[in-house]
């Protein structure tokens, strides 16, 4: 009732308003109430409110506000339609403009004709969004950037980004937007394994919830918060704290009558329940989020549901009934986009099978799970290194700019010696300053030890070189920074998919190179595809464009080596060969002058 009440509101606005940019405004609040209810009359809406916002403003120039509100509903019409790239494209552009203007606070400046009927029904929304009352500000920008980074699986950006709009609220003055970011990097410290920096983000959220009128939107906003600091609580043990936060979480979601939000719930209370061991409350909960997450679609909370249930009756040795509700979630999960959840299914399907003494079943599954472990672990491991380095600069940066602000003149000389002995330290690093990898000293330096340890039955020895594919086009096309962005996506995509054991780093340029010991030559080979397909499959978001790269490899392999620089020539020369074979590709030489070059793609 009150959204057909809200949409009848404005559409008589736009039947009483001459000011273009109010009637900008009024169109892109239109596509805010319609986009779930009526998707397609909420694209030609805001394909009319970008074109009326481009000239709207005074004198004919655009009018940026509008031009901001369009581009951020357009990517809410883009994620719902899970093209995901698009969406981000448009919310950069969104935060340029914002960079365009100052910040500001909400002007409701078209609201005042409008009924109060109006009003009260915008605010009495579910929807988030209803709240930014004449048009999106930064902060809403950078949060809905740092989430669409979390549905990337880039967690770096998104706490940068989740950071930023956070700043952005507490200048604006806007508490409400503030508790739902702090909910959001509550969320994503939870799955960086920081349920200490989670609490704290989500207590503080709820503190600032205390002090507003309970519309829906704050139910649902203090109802996430509860449940994820119970997922929090779960991850230090709290068990009796987590059903605490989950109890009053659900209690809530049921007053709003959200399901996804009671699936979500369910499967967090199972947890708490399982950590306290009451088993049977705890298979309850698994099973009301699995049969609730299957009634609003929600495959990732179905999944996880199955997944937790399978794990507790492994553990309280239901070991049939556990086959087959692993065995369903394996057959439900999308491995190419759920990695981490193939592993743990694989895990406790091969204890299972071994339970129920089918040690077939059970091989056939640790092999699969140990395929798994080392891409899912180093991908966790390079995710919360960077998050941690992101946080030590964020600190870094707070703790020297209140130095700076100090007038004491021993303390400024202390900071002075600080900064002295960093660059000579920056001086002698071994890593490279753009990807944050070996340089080219710091690459020989770990070759040679590695060279000091030769095992008595070694594999042998080998060697990858490789570059990026027409690299110059990339920099003439879209300039040097993203020629750097390309570089380090290189680089951290590269770690991902190497094991620990193997020495990487930049040789130079565009150029980076692998050193693998004790491995043979099919390992290398292997190593070696799955670099090139990494880079090949993932696409780069370039100037709002997205931009395949591909690399060009060059493998050298040798049974026993005395010294690293005549195998490093040999996969240079290999390297070559793949260039001149068509690119995208490898090609394997043996430093031995009877096997003849290999090539594949």
């Amino acid at each position: 009732m009150k959204h057909a009440t809200t949409l009848a509101a404005l559409h008589a606005a736009l039947a009483e308003i001459h000011n273009p940019m109010q009637h900008v405004d009024v169109l892109n609040r239109l596509v805010a109430e319609l986009r779930l209810v009526d998707h397609e009359q909420a694209w030609a809406l805001n394909h009319q409110a970008e074109g009326l916002a481009r000239m709207a403003g005074d004198d004919g120039k655009p009018y940026t506000q509008g031009l901001i509100d369009c581009f951020y509903w357009r990517s809410k019409l883009l994620f719902s339609e899970q093209s995901y790239h698009q969406a981000l494209t448009y919310l950069f552009r969104a935060s340029k403009l914002c960079q365009l203007t100052p910040p500001r606070q909400p002007d409701p400046h078209w609201l005042d004709i409008l009924d109060t009927s109006f009003q009260s029904a915008s605010l009495g929304t579910e929807d988030s969004d209803a709240f930014l009352a004449s048009g999106i500000h930064s902060a809403a920008v950078h949060n809905a950037l740092g989430v669409l980074l979390i549905v990337l699986g880039n967690y770096t950006e998104a706490l940068q980004y989740l950071l930023r709009a956070k700043r952005d609220a507490v200048q604006l003055n806007d508490q409400w937007y503030e508790a739902l970011i702090c909910n959001n990097l509550g969320f994503l410290h939870c799955e960086l394994q920081s349920p200490e920096i989670a609490l704290d983000e989500l207590a503080h959220g709820l503190r600032l919830l205390e002090a507003m009128t309970q519309f829906p939107a704050h139910l649902r906003m203090r109802a996430e918060i509860l449940d994820n600091s119970g997922r929090a609580a779960c991850a230090l043990r709290q068990f009796e704290q987590a059903v605490g936060y989950g109890e009053q979480a659900l209690a809530l979601y049921h007053e709003i009558d959200w399901q996804q939000g009671q699936a979500e719930c369910h499967n967090n209370l199972g947890l708490a329940y399982a950590g306290l061991e009451q088993h049977n409350q705890a298979i309850e909960h698994f099973t009301h989020a699995y049969e609730l997450a299957c009634a609003s679609n929600n495959s990732h909370e179905a999944i996880e549901a199955l997944i937790r249930h399978g794990v507790l009756l492994n553990q309280i040795k239901h070991y049939q009934t556990a086959r087959v509700i692993l065995e369903q979630a394996l057959i439900s999960v999308n491995p190419s986009t759920n990695q981490q959840k193939v592993y743990r299914i694989h895990q406790a399907l091969a204890d299972t099978y071994e339970a129920l003494d089918d040690f077939k079943s059970s091989l056939k599954h640790y092999k699969r799970y140990y395929e798994l472990k080392d891409t899912v672990f180093n991908e966790q491991s390079v995710r919360r290194m960077q998050v941690l380095q992101t946080m030590y600069r964020l600190d870094e940066a707070r703790n020297q700019a209140a130095l700076y602000h100090l007038q004491n003149d021993d303390l400024h000389q202390q900071l002075a010696d600080i900064q002295q002995i960093n660059l000579q330290l920056t001086e002698w690093a071994k890593t490279d300053s753009l990807t944050e990898i070996l340089n080219r000293r710091g690459l020989y330096e770990q070759i040679e030890q590695a060279l000091q340890h030769q095992p008595a039955e070694n594999q042998g020895w080998a060697c990858i070189m490789f570059d990026i594919d027409f690299f110059k086009t990339i920099n003439d096309t879209y300039g040097h920074d993203s020629g750097d962005e390309v570089l380090r996506g290189i680089a951290q995509r590269a770690r991902l998919v190497l094991r620990h054991s193997d020495v990487f780093g930049r040789y130079g340029g565009e150029e980076f190179l692998v050193f693998l010991p004790h491995t043979s030559i099919q390992e290398a080979i292997v190593i070696a595809e799955r670099l090139r397909t990494a880079i090949a499959n993932t696409p780069y978001v370039l100037k709002q464009t997205a931009v395949n790269v591909t690399i060009s490899l060059g493998i050298a392999w040798t049974e026993t080596i005395d010294e690293a620089e005549r195998l490093t020539q040999t996969a240079d020369q290999a390297l070559y060969r793949s260039k001149a074979a068509g690119r995208n590709c490898y090609t394997v030489e043996r430093l031995d002058p009877a096997m003849s070059p290999v090539s594949g793609r």
